[in-house]
């Protein structure tokens, strides 16, 4: 079965685009995506597939090579700092967290030298200073900046606004706020404008005219904005807010105390401290708050083929595994990139699959944790082949014994499909309904998932060969061979997963008393535990009916067997 379905989503994917420009130009076609540098790209889609939406992804894989249309619903609350109580004409920045927008509501008191710029209206001109007394956007409103010479304090104000609607939003992938040389701009400087970029002191910190640019490209295709990854998630909202946006509350903020009175400091010194834990909480991504449609994804990395490391030495003194989508491709191929992406903007949003969530999320938890702890070198032999049979096993059909039922078949072959599909089995429910960028994702997804499930079963293999020579204790030469080609197989997949801070150790687990099993300290103390803590059915003993402890004659034996 998989076989077949593979095969017929390349005969698929590799007919014309409907609707898409296929105008020449200069005498060559227009390129368009395709299941081949889908497939040379594999495992960047499926990157950024599960770093979409999300501050943590976004932060590691930097450089974004994509863009997805997306919602956010109605009701949703959104925040703005300013020095002004009046609502702001656009374009104009918001935000998804109340900390980051209090950082631009503060209020300043202004020494006497004066460290401002005359004020005005929309987007401010360029700045490049990181102190917060100036704000850590370089070019934002002229609201957020402190007032001119001669003025003693600076007001700042908190606005809430709650979405009248859903707002119509193109997400920018990667750390598409950051003001950086080493590519997080390309999508939009490079794309949606059409090589405007420029060095430090030009284009790059142009928000002014990156806003207008971009907002001018939505706008076109029907869209209120576009959405933004820095230390947060801002959205630039195009139009004046009053078109969509219902005014909820603006509060004036307080002044902060003189730097001779206690707490001055800490108050100045924690706003870093203060973002920093409000994207935390973004992490994992916004939740109900953003939506993306995946169905409607357009990334590079289904236009160019293969996509090359580095471009500069400089680049790659400041990030070894950098990728530029200006590195991939040529400007004409970068504005056939452009078409399309009006192309899918132009029409109805699909939400046919949530690829992160159904599909890709699956694999990631099913063995992010799995791979870190076979590749540690922390397990011992007997513990390393647990870890690796428990991926496996559930996937292979056993070998017949005598009275069972069986043909002649390859079952290792059929346990790597079984593995393959397993995961992407919710997505292949609505295969009748997807449309072109379903299918590239799919390839990808496809071949990642495969890599996985053939590595591990390769390792497998190769631990039951050494059985057969080594006896029933298999040799620590074999492990290590096995848990290298799990390290390469990591290498191959980059997860930004394995970058996390781990709550516990690689070979352990948060645990806490969950029925049937935990004992009186694993509810009290719920932390760490060990694969020795963990052997067997062993720990038990907190729940009041507890089948697992030993009971006497005339115990109420209506829980007997009871697992539930």
């Amino acid at each position: 079965m998989h076989a077949v379905v593979s095969l017929a989503l390349v005969a698929v994917c590799a007919a014309p685009l409907v609707g898409a420009s296929a105008a020449p130009r200069g005498g060559a076609a227009s390129i368009k995506p395709n299941v081949e540098s889908a497939a040379a790209n594999a495992a960047h889609v499926f990157n950024a597939v599960h770093s979409a939406g999300r501050q943590w992804g976004a932060a590691l894989n930097h450089n974004g090579f994509g863009f997805f249309p997306a919602v956010v619903p109605r009701g949703t609350l959104l925040y703005h700092g300013a020095a002004s109580p009046d609502p702001p004409r656009g374009p104009e920045w918001l935000a998804f967290e109340m900390e980051h927008a209090e950082l631009f509501a503060q209020s300043w008191r202004q020494d006497d030298e004066g460290d401002g710029e005359e004020e005005g209206n929309g987007i401010a001109s360029s700045r490049t200073s990181w102190s917060p007394r100036t704000h850590i956007h370089a070019a934002t409103a002229s609201q957020q900046r402190p007032l001119a010479r001669g003025i003693i304090n600076r007001r700042g104000y908190f606005h809430t606004y709650r979405a009248r609607r859903d707002l119509k939003l193109l997400y920018i992938d990667g750390m598409a706020a950051a003001k950086s040389s080493f590519g997080p701009l390309d999508s939009q400087d490079l794309v949606l404008r059409e090589n405007k970029t420029g060095p430090l002191d030009d284009n790059m910190w142009d928000e002014v005219g990156r806003a207008r640019d971009v907002c001018r490209f939505v706008t076109e295709v029907g869209m209120d904005g576009f959405v933004r990854v820095e230390i947060g998630f801002e959205v630039v909202y195009c139009d004046d807010f009053a078109t969509g946006l219902d005014p909820v509350s603006v509060t004036r903020s307080f002044m902060p105390p003189k730097e001779e009175e206690d707490g001055a400091a800490t108050t100045q010194n924690m706003l870093m401290y203060h973002m920093a834990r409000a994207a935390s909480r973004e992490y994992d991504g916004l939740g109900s708050r953003l939506r993306l449609d995946f169905s409607s994804m357009v990334s590079g990395f289904f236009f160019f083929s293969p996509i090359k490391n580095v471009s500069s030495k400089a680049d790659a003194a400041a990030s070894p595994d950098l990728i530029r989508l200006g590195a991939a491709a040529s400007m004409d191929e970068l504005l056939d990139m452009k078409h399309h992406l009006r192309d899918v903007c132009l029409r109805p949003r699909r939400f046919t699959v949530d690829w992160q969530s159904a599909v890709v999320d699956g694999l990631v938890d099913r063995f992010a944790d799995r791979l870190a702890s076979m590749a540690s070198g922390k397990l011992s032999a007997e513990y390393f082949i647990g870890e690796l049979e428990r991926a496996t096993l559930v996937y292979s059909d056993a070998p017949a014994l005598p009275g069972d039922r069986a043909a002649a078949r390859n079952r290792t072959a059929e346990a790597v499909d079984r593995c393959t599909e397993h995961h992407l089995l919710p997505a292949l429910a609505y295969q009748d309904e997807w449309h072109l960028q379903d299918k590239l994702i799919y390839t990808a997804v496809e071949a990642v998932a495969r890599d996985i499930c053939q590595t591990l079963f390769e390792a497998l293999s190769a631990l039951r060969r050494a059985r057969v020579t080594d006896g029933p204790r298999i040799g620590e030469e074999a492990i290590d061979r096995s848990r290298e080609a799990l390290r390469h197989l990591m290498d191959r997949l980059a997860w930004t997963e394995w970058k996390k801070p781990r709550p516990c150790p690689v070979d352990q687990v948060s645990f806490v008393a969950m029925y049937p099993f935990g004992d009186a300290e694993d509810h009290w103390h719920p932390g760490c535990r060990s694969i020795e803590d963990l052997l067997g059915f062993g720990r038990h003993g907190y729940w009041d009916r507890d089948f697992l402890s030993p009971k006497d004659d005339d115990d109420d034996d209506s829980v007997d067997g009871e697992l539930r």
